[in-house]
């Protein structure tokens, strides 16, 4: 299910929506490989998710 909402918002050439799902999957992974204790992932993961958010800080100012 959440491949298929990625590629629809890839599709759409939404770039909100694509990086809210983004950090969607960054937070479900982080949280399952926390549950594993893989922590070489959960720290990837949360880079992801900085890294998203930063994206959509930008792209919200720059709508202002």
């Amino acid at each position: 299910m959440f491949l298929l909402l990625l590629a629809w918002a890839l599709v759409t050439e939404s770039k909100i929506t694509s990086f809210i799902i983004s950090a969607m999957g960054s937070v479900l992974v982080a949280t399952y490989s926390y549950c594993l204790q893989a922590w070489p992932i959960v720290i990837l993961n949360i880079a992801w998710l900085i890294i998203t958010i930063y994206n959509l800080g930008r792209i919200f100012n720059e709508e202002d």
